[in-house]
């Protein structure tokens, strides 16, 4: 049952809307003076307020702003009463947070209906808000989650000396990353980016996640192509109905060779004595569309080299003219930090980065690995 406070100072318009009201099954509360009117809505609760203009110790307009004011009642819904004559008044109480108002004399049937829709919409309102609310920590739970499964650091180890920017979109996004030690001095990082952003391409990130922790838990000796063709018959583009793209670096220090599969992720960029090259071609096509053979690009390294993996989310980002960041820019950056540390390559472009977007948030996930190798 609904509550309506009525706030009048005469008699009669109360006893007459309180009939009006109780007819149709609404419980009512009644005060005749603009004082006192917010210890009445809070002890009372009503879900919407009938307020006269005119009562005779405050100005029904100096209440409506106090009321609008107040955290409290800011969103209660307050429907004012006013003369036929008086237009200039009903157009302040609009301004000042009214929702609607009622002409004296007023119909029972007009009332009613001014009420019942008023009452809807603020439940409206605020079923809207509480999805949102629940949303948001969903959103947030999320977050959370993505961000426990990516690395925040790699104790104990000499090298590859890796760093990186992991900026998700909205909180949380399609990108994921991880550093793993696979046995036999050999390492692997890998990117995946899952098309868009949001709980969606977030949970499937977190899919291909676990995925990967599994398969290279099973498979002692793991094989970059295999893996890519297992990777491949598990996550069909019908199933989920997004696209996953993924770049797999493997770094063999017994061997001093680096083996690397990619599917639709932009191109790493190489740096071997101060000169940077895009390395991996020919790179395959996106995950889940029967396109993926198992290619892998191999290669040797010597100690010094860098390599720099990204998702298309840095290259594209806008910038404030509106052109996008680019593959060259990203080249030519690393190119000119090519003698920094790997930790400083990443504050620079982080601080870079920060000065050149568009927005202040990011339109999509952001993931740079630096590597010294």
């Amino acid at each position: 049952m609904s509550k309506v406070l009525i706030i009048d100072d005469d008699p009669s318009v109360r006893i007459l809307l309180k009939k009006i009201l109780q007819r149709s099954s609404f419980a009512v509360l009644e005060h005749d003076r603009g004082t006192g009117i917010e210890n009445v809505i809070s002890n009372g609760k009503p879900d919407l307020v009938l307020l006269d203009l005119i009562l005779p110790d405050i100005n029904g307009l100096h209440v409506l702003r106090t009321l609008n004011k107040n955290p409290d009642t800011k969103n209660l819904p307050i429907i004012v009463l006013t003369g036929s004559s008086d237009k200039d008044n009903r157009i302040k109480a609009l301004q000042y947070g009214a929702v609607d108002y009622i002409t004296k004399p007023f119909l029972p049937e007009e009332v009613l209906l001014r009420v019942n829709t008023q009452l809807k919409m603020h439940n409206l309102i605020n079923s809207l808000q509480e999805a949102v609310s629940d949303l948001k920590m969903d959103i947030e739970a999320a977050a959370g989650i993505q961000r426990a499964l990516v690395p925040v650091s790699i104790p104990g180890q000499t090298k590859p000396e890796i760093s990186w920017l992991y900026e998700p979109s909205y909180k949380v996004g399609g990108d994921i990353f991880d550093y793993i030690e696979l046995g036999d001095e050999r390492k692997l990082v890998y990117i995946v980016d899952v098309a868009g952003h949001g709980v969606n391409a977030s949970m499937l990130s977190v899919m291909v996640h676990r995925f990967i922790e599994d398969y290279i838990n099973s498979h002692l000796s793991f094989d970059l192509s295999d893996f890519m063709k297992e990777l491949e018959a598990n996550f069909k583009f019908e199933r989920f109905e997004l696209f996953i793209t993924i770049v797999v670096l493997v770094i063999d220090y017994g061997r001093n060779k680096i083996h690397l599969a990619n599917a639709g992720v932009p191109v790493p960029i190489f740096i071997r004595n101060g000169v940077a090259k895009y390395i991996g071609f020919p790179h395959e096509s996106l995950v889940g569309i029967d396109l993926i053979k198992g290619e892998v690009n191999s290669m040797d390294f010597d100690e010094g080299d860098k390599i720099f993996l990204y998702s298309d989310g840095l290259t594209e980002l806008r910038g404030k003219n509106d052109g996008t960041f680019g593959d060259s820019r990203l080249k030519k950056f690393v190119e000119e930090h090519r003698s920094n540390h790997v930790e400083d390559i990443v504050e620079e472009l982080k601080d870079y980065l920060e000065n050149y977007r568009k927005h202040e948030y990011y339109e999509d996930d952001i993931t740079f690995i630096a590597i010294n190798l």
